[in-house]
């Protein structure tokens, strides 16, 4: 039987344990539970502890009953664990919204605790991938619109990308896409949006032709989940990044436009979920946190309706702020 050590919260004090078995780890978690029910406000670097050491015992005890036969037939034990669980789940949560937290302390929780996360990404198609998408930034992008979406017409509509028979095709796509995406990035106002959206539709088509079955596959179904989590956290992160920028610069946009911005500002913090979290390398970590904390300013900066005051920008990203916390903590505890 394997034999779990993690570290046990007790007040500022730390100390081993060794968690043997199922009784072992709900014994962790009950501990955690009496000290958490005696809190009335946690830190973030608290929360990240808290949460962290409760995923891991909630790991234990799944992976001791899968070899425990008794536990199977234990309703009462099942029904302990699980009560115990809500209970963790409702005093972190209690701890998390005990104090106003900014998007950057809810970037930072969650990308301090995708820990568990970790065990669905594939270590070896990940680093391949790492390595891939760190040489793209090499490629030299183009200098005019008109010249980027030809490009970019030209390579959605290469029938060798709608039945892609190997890696090194597949790999070509991703390298050409990137370089037409980056530039498109560049005119990002310009691009109309009928435009914008005919090249999302006919991307996505190609994106899902790569999932084949079989032998009909190229690669295995993880190797191209990896590679494809890895793109889409590339680019929503840039996109992001670009508007951020050149919100910072000045540039004057549209109403219309302004609204899509702060859309694509905020869509990292909605749509890279707690798989692709762990995806994500240092650097873009550290983006996510650096637009998180200019989110404040980049919200005034497009606020084009005069009525509106810094308190509503703040209020309204408080409330983002509150909604993603709880939906991680729902998600990973």
């Amino acid at each position: 039987m394997a034999i779990t050590v993690i570290t046990m919260l007790s007040g500022c004090q730390k100390k081993g344990v060794r968690v043997k078995d199922v009784n072992g780890a709900l014994a962790v978690c009950k501990s955690e539970l009496s000290v958490l029910k005696d809190k009335r406000s946690a830190s973030v670097n608290e929360l990240v502890e808290y949460i962290n050491l409760t995923e891991q015992m909630e790991d234990s005890i799944i992976a001791f009953s899968m070899r425990d036969t008794a536990y199977a037939a234990n309703k009462k034990m099942q029904d302990e664990v699980l009560a115990v669980s809500d209970s963790l789940r409702t005093h972190i949560t209690r701890l998390a919204l005990s104090t106003p937290r900014s998007l950057a302390d809810v970037v930072f929780i969650k990308t301090n605790t995708a820990n568990g996360s970790q065990k669905f990404v594939d270590e070896k198609f990940h680093k391949q991938a790492d390595r891939f998408f760190a040489k793209l930034d090499n490629n030299a992008t183009y200098k005019d619109l008109n010249k980027t979406l030809q490009e970019y017409d030209r390579i959605l509509s290469d029938p060798d990308y709608m039945h892609i028979t190997s890696r090194e095709i597949f790999r070509d796509f991703l390298k050409k896409e990137d370089i037409c995406f980056r530039s498109m990035l560049q005119f990002l106002p310009a691009v109309p949006p009928a435009k914008l959206q005919e090249m999302t539709e006919q991307t996505a088509k190609i994106c899902n032709t790569f999932y084949g079955s079989g032998n009909d596959s190229f690669a295995s179904i993880d190797e191209i989940a990896t590679y494809m989590t890895m793109r889409y956290n590339r680019r929503i992160l840039q996109n992001a990044e670009v508007c951020r920028d050149q919100i910072m610069n000045g540039l004057k946009i549209s109403p219309v436009i302004a609204r899509n911005y702060r859309w694509m500002l905020m869509q990292p913090y909605f749509t890279i979920d707690e798989l692709s979290m762990a995806a994500l390398s240092s650097g873009q970590q550290q983006l996510m946190l650096d637009i998180a904390q200019d989110m404040p300013e980049l919200y005034r900066k497009l606020d084009v309706c005069p009525s509106n005051t810094k308190k509503d920008e703040l209020q309204f990203l408080d409330k983002i702020s509150v909604y993603l916390l709880k939906t991680h903590i729902k998600n990973i505890i």
